[in-house]
């Protein structure tokens, strides 16, 4: 599996990596050779991630939703496809399934240890089930600011401009898998509900966010005193 969608960073826009990328030579006769440093850049990440929306660093489909190959031995399910949603965390939970591992808890020789957060996958790979999330699971995201989090057929996404809206967006990844539809205004109690599950989320796992992120819109009234 992949941890992300493409790299559409612009390196040659950050001081450091352009001052780096300066010192080779990235003619077209010349990339790919040792002495040339290229990279995706965002205009190929937008066409490798088509048509989902965005790219890595961003908590969007076109960050996130990434293939994964499975091949076990035991399983019912070869040459299937399976798109239910699922996690880096599922990974561990299955592993020890597999193994016959009873995992430790929250302590391990009298010291605190985090919980497994994930799921276990043999029920999808042995073919009782389709899916190992119910609609009410939630999956969370955050990255440099950007935040999102996924319930269901539904994800709350907030990034700052101009990647975003500066402002919750709300999708219904089932029928919109490339976030073009933003229902956050058409559906408030919906965007309500996502809301609170994004707090629950960073509550539970003692999330920091970053400040600064997002601007503070000008208004265009006056201010009265």
């Amino acid at each position: 599996m992949s941890d992300n969608g493409a790299d559409g960073l612009p390196l040659e826009k950050i001081p450091a990596f352009a001052q780096h990328i300066a010192n080779f030579d990235n003619s077209i006769d010349n990339i790919g050779r040792r002495n040339s440093f290229s990279h995706y850049g965002a205009e190929w990440a937008h066409v490798g991630e088509a048509p989902f929306r965005l790219y890595k660093g961003s908590p969007t489909e076109g960050g996130i939703r990434v293939p994964a190959v499975v091949v076990y031995p035991g399983g019912r399910n070869h040459g299937s496809k399976n798109e239910s949603p699922i996690s880096v965390m599922d990974i561990l939970p299955t592993a020890l399934e597999l193994a016959g591992v009873h995992y430790a808890g929250d302590s391990y020789n009298k010291r605190k240890v985090h919980p497994v957060k994930g799921r276990s996958l043999l029920p999808i790979l042995t073919g009782r089930t389709e899916r190992v999330r119910s609609d009410d699971d939630t999956l969370g995201i955050e990255l440099w600011g950007k935040r999102a989090i996924i319930k269901g057929d539904w994800k709350l996404i907030r990034m700052p401009e101009p990647e975003g809206l500066n402002e919750w967006e709300l999708f219904k990844l089932s029928v919109d898998p490339a976030e073009q539809n933003n229902l956050a205004s058409s559906e408030p109690i919906k965007l309500a509900e996502m809301i609170r599950a994004w707090e629950q989320y960073v509550a539970a796992n003692n999330v920091v966010l970053p400040t600064g992120v997002f601007k503070v819109r000008e208004s265009s009234e006056k201010p009265t005193r």
